[in-house]
């Protein structure tokens, strides 16, 4: 039967692992090759036969805060301390389109969506079909891999993600006082080493997920507090681990 794309499921956004738990997992060691390079050398090949590369990558499945009944995870561009920023909150959901789904895990015969977006730039990659042969081929990796928990579809580009300067990145800060996480840009150094990359997108002609981990972007998040919350990091979304 054709995957598609599903509904929400609360048990399912509730049932995802914690972001440590599942970069652990995917870093997993097989012979010199963890399990996430192994997958990423395959799903690209897919994403780019099937031209999706551009709209969509992988994420890495995780939560960060649960969620009630009436709660879906929504970010949306704002300003945080004076600075332009994309923050994300559980908060109640209106389905009135105003927020669409921009992470999803497959489950059984479709797709179903984990979180939500307002960005302008990730909603027009929401537009358009969505290649049913894509949508098989990608979850039948998943189900082979056995990943379904850990690996999932996302649109990755945002407008912030836009206005990243050469020596800066996306970083994402948890603010445990409300609840939300907070990406702002930053630069990286002194702190790519206790990162771990959450999403990845391809080049149309890299062939090695070596390569494509250099090229795309990635989310990140570090549990080391700085002055309000919980210090986290973004631009391949990686995560930062604490020490």
């Amino acid at each position: 039967m054709d995957t598609q794309f599903g509904t929400f499921d609360l048990g399912t956004y509730n049932g995802l692992m914690t972001v440590e738990d599942a970069d652990d997992l995917a870093k997993a060691d097989d012979n010199g090759t963890s399990l996430r390079d192994r997958f990423l050398f395959e799903a690209g090949r897919i994403f780019r036969a099937h031209n999706m590369y551009s709209r969509f990558g992988v994420v890495l499945l995780h939560k960060h805060f649960p969620c009630t009944a009436d709660q879906r995870v929504i970010e949306w561009n704002g300003q945080y301390d004076g600075e332009d920023a994309l923050i994300a909150q559980a908060i109640p959901f209106a389905d009135d389109g105003s927020a669409f789904a921009t992470a999803w895990q497959a489950s059984d015969e479709a797709f179903r969506p984990l979180s939500y977006s307002t960005d302008p730039v990730a909603r027009e990659l929401s537009k358009g079909e969505v290649p049913t042969a894509f949508l098989n081929e990608y979850a039948a990796l998943i189900r082979r891999y056995g990943v379904e928990r850990l690996f999932g579809l996302g649109i990755i580009e945002r407008e912030l993600f836009q206005k990243v300067r050469v020596s800066e990145t996306p970083l994402e800060y948890t603010d445990d006082e409300t609840l939300s996480n907070v990406t702002l840009l930053r630069k990286l150094e002194g702190l790519k080493h206790r990162t771990s990359e959450t999403s990845w997108r391809f080049h149309p002609s890299l062939e090695s997920a070596t390569d494509c981990a250099t090229t795309c972007r990635t989310e990140c998040w570090n549990v080391a507090p700085p002055e309000k919350g919980h210090h986290m990091e973004h631009y391949a979304h990686h995560i930062v681990r604490p020490d």
